[in-house]
């Protein structure tokens, strides 16, 4: 079963950073992937919310109950669409912010709908400069992606972590 304990324990220390990282079907499936996520953070001794776990959107559909549980931590589906604690907006969308004018007005209306159910809105994807600064333009105010940073080891996410809005996937 993955739990993110390095990544807990290598990055506990950085203020304003908050790890998200992949987990597989199988692991979020598992009966005691809750025992085991706090057994992570007790032991790194990170606080719940600075850790997102990204998950399909189709478990927090499928097993919606399961991913409640989930003892405080927020999810992020790695798929665009509602989550508990965000509306993320996946990468593939985001690139198409770039060459399709309707891309633009469904990140803003995300945004919006984040804001309206009182989920943050955030965006992955944002490659460069230009992404980022459209992501800001629609509304969206929590970005990640190569333009901040390729996923890190501990001192890589050290130096890079800066703004408290800032996610870095780590390795």
């Amino acid at each position: 079963m993955y739990v993110p304990g390095r990544a807990c324990r290598e990055t506990r220390d950085i203020e304003g950073l908050r790890i998200s990282v992949s987990v597989p079907p199988a692991a979020f499936s598992h009966p005691d992937f809750e025992r085991q996520v706090r057994r992570v953070l007790d032991a790194a001794g990170l606080a719940p919310e600075r850790l997102l776990p990204e998950i399909t959107q189709r478990h927090l559909i499928d097993d919606p109950e399961h991913a409640r549980r989930a003892i405080g931590v927020g999810f992020a589906p790695d798929d665009f669409g509602t989550g508990f604690t965000c509306v993320r907006t996946d990468r593939s969308l985001t690139k198409r912010l770039q060459t399709e004018h309707k891309a633009g007005h469904l990140i803003c209306g995300l945004v919006h709908l984040a804001k309206g159910l009182d989920l943050r809105g955030a965006a992955e994807g944002a490659g460069d400069e230009r992404l980022a600064q459209m992501l800001k333009l629609a509304g969206c105010n929590e970005h990640q992606g190569y333009h901040f940073g390729r996923p890190a080891c501990r001192a890589q996410a050290r130096n890079t972590a800066a703004p408290p809005k800032q996610e870095i996937a780590l390795a």
